[in-house]
């Protein structure tokens, strides 16, 4: 790689140690004692990386906040008190149990070795066991597809299309290398060195460990093209101590014009990535509980497991120490061939039957007949093998006609691209406006919490309770024994909100549709209202009332897309075309 200048190379800032822990204690009233100030500083000495710094005084602050409700002064602190702590935390995870007792019971270690206790009081606290929280998600083939597909389509938008291809790159980075957020936040130009013709980058990993990773050829091809891209937008060249994912916002690239000299860029935040990647996995409806950065390096642990590769080459390519680490992420395909022994297991048993059971229906519940398969809808990201573009990044085109696979939701078998919010390939049921919103609002393949559908509804009390009676009475959903979580039931998967008839729309409805893309493509809720000079209730009125209707959908952190239509354009419904927006000279 030609290095284009000779700024030194910075991986990481020095740790405020000191800093941080002042700025969880100062919280505290009363202030902790010198003496437990002193074990926090011996606590955070040893940790290497800032995450594990805030970790520790986030988790010693809140256990000394328990202390100062409860009146317990935590030098004196008996077992009594450290089974009160524990017994305090059932409202959390597993995982969160465990990390919270693991933080305390080390401050007491310590306080025991420097002869401040007597014992540990937390030494008899059973930590709870991680083992069936740490099983993290991963993504199909499939879907990384469709995610990446998904993405390209705005290449050409002027106003986003600079971010998309940074998305597009960093996430192909993320399941192609397994990296973590942190690490692809952190990767700097510099780093890419030719070795023997193929190139090889260099980082630092997670606890400040040197790592080394060869980038197959497309990937690197991948990333010329972003540097390119970026370069033409912004006007600036990139140097070997910037790094290589930055802001794409136009105050990032007005900041990035205006640097001095070989002063490097700021990179995009971690925080950045993680928003960023889970917005974009819920534009293609990918919104399960724990989908996150993380499941993309699982992913390419999962990806590379089934094209064969050992358990020791995915343990290289995670960067693990242990293989007991590596196998938390392929627990589920471990699980699925334990399922698969089960199934194996035959017994010739007289069947049981009981008088009281239900007789096999033909139709589901609600008398909704079942859609027949559809096929792939041309021009979805999705739908096939894709051509390439010069060099190997996947297009997009209406050569794409392989058929979508049958999605299985909670062990039921769904219609090819029913994950995909599609209004026209759904049969229509007669519903109220109402009712129609909150069906809208409520996912495909999970359940909700009623009060986040209420507010996704935006409806007075009284009216979306009768829009739940309405469609439970159609048998389209279901709640739990609580009330507090509704899904959608087999019949209401097969039902989707029809179109308005007639193009029912209001004047500020179909502004709002003009403005959105076409093909799947999202926008920032935000600056679609700042474009066309809306205030907040009445565009979120508008969003309502085209969600209600079948036409947009929505995403976390407010975006908006249209809803793929037949041919991968947007449906609408007749009459509802608005007149194109001139584009600025």
């Amino acid at each position: 790689m030609t290095r284009t200048g000779s700024a030194p190379l910075t991986d990481h800032v020095p740790l405020d140690r000191d800093g941080i822990v002042d700025g969880w204690f100062d919280r505290l009233e009363p202030a902790p004692s010198g003496e437990i100030r002193r074990l926090a500083d011996e606590m955070v000495r040893s940790c290497n990386t800032h995450d594990a710094v805030v970790c520790y005084a986030q988790e010693m602050a809140a256990y000394l906040g328990w202390c100062n409700r409860h009146g317990v002064d935590p030098l004196v602190a008996c077992e009594d008190d450290a089974f009160a702590y524990a017994a305090s935390l059932s409202r959390y995870a597993q995982g969160t149990q465990h990390l919270k007792l693991t933080v305390v019971r080390r401050m007491y270690a310590k306080a025991a070795h420097r002869k401040l206790i007597a014992a540990n009081p937390f030494a008899g606290i059973t930590l709870p066991s991680r083992l069936p929280e740490t099983n993290t998600p991963a993504l199909t083939r499939a879907q990384v597809e469709m995610l990446l597909g998904a993405i390209a389509a705005s290449f050409d938008d002027p106003r986003r299309g600079l971010t998309a291809k940074r998305d597009y790159t960093l996430i192909t980075m993320m399941v192609r290398l397994a990296l973590r957020s942190s690490e692809a936040s952190g990767l700097h130009w510099g780093r890419f060195q030719d070795h023997d013709g193929r190139i090889r980058s260099s980082f630092i990993g997670k606890g400040n460990k040197p790592a080394h990773l060869d980038l197959p050829d497309d990937v690197w091809q991948t990333l010329l093209r972003w540097k390119r891209a970026y370069e033409r937008a912004s006007g600036v060249t990139l140097n070997r101590a910037d790094p290589v994912f930055l802001p794409c916002d136009s105050r990032a690239l007005k900041a990035a014009r205006a640097r001095v000299g070989l002063q490097p860029l700021a990179a995009i935040a971690r925080r950045s990535v993680h928003n960023m990647v889970v917005a974009r996995l819920a534009d293609v409806g990918l919104e399960q509980d724990r989908l996150a950065p993380h499941a993309l390096r699982a992913t390419g642990a999962v990806l590379a497991f089934r094209a064969g590769a050992s358990i020791i080459e995915i343990k290289e390519l995670l960067r693990h120490s242990s293989v007991d680490t590596t196998m938390r992420y392929l627990q589920a395909l471990v699980g699925g061939a334990s399922r698969a022994a089960i199934d194996r297991i035959q017994l010739d048993v007289p069947r049981w039957t009981d008088p009281d059971d239900d007789p096999p229906q033909d139709d589901p519940p609600g008398g909704v007949p079942t859609p027949p398969d559809q096929p792939a809808i041309p021009g979805a990201p999705w739908a096939g093998a894709a051509p390439q573009r010069d060099g190997g990044a996947p297009a997009i085109g209406p050569s794409d006609t392989r058929s979508l696979p049958a999605a299985t939701t909670r062990g039921r078998q769904l219609p090819p691209g029913s994950l995909i919010r599609d209004a026209r390939r759904w049969t229509a049921v007669p519903l109220a406006e109402p009712a129609r919103a909150y069906l809208a609002a409520l996912p495909v393949d999970r359940p909700a919490n009623v009060s986040r559908i209420h507010r996704l509804v935006g409806r007075p009390a009284n009216v979306v309770w009768a829009a739940e009676t309405e469609l439970a009475a159609a048998g389209l959903i279901s709640f739990s024994s609580t009330r507090r979580r509704v899904e959608r039931t087999p019949a209401g998967i097969a039902v989707d909100v029809p179109i308005a008839p007639d193009g029912a729309l209001s004047e500020v409805a179909r502004r709002v549709l003009a403005e959105l893309p076409t093909g799947g493509a999202t926008r920032w809720g935000h600056r679609v209202r700042a474009d066309l000079g809306l205030d907040v209730e009445t565009f979120a009125a508008a969003v309502r009332e085209l969600r209600g209707t079948g036409l947009v959908r929505t995403g976390r952190g407010g975006s908006v897309a249209r809803i793929l239509g037949a041919g991968g354009a947007s449906a609408a419904p007749p009459g509802s075309e608005a007149e194109p927006r001139p584009k600025a000279a």
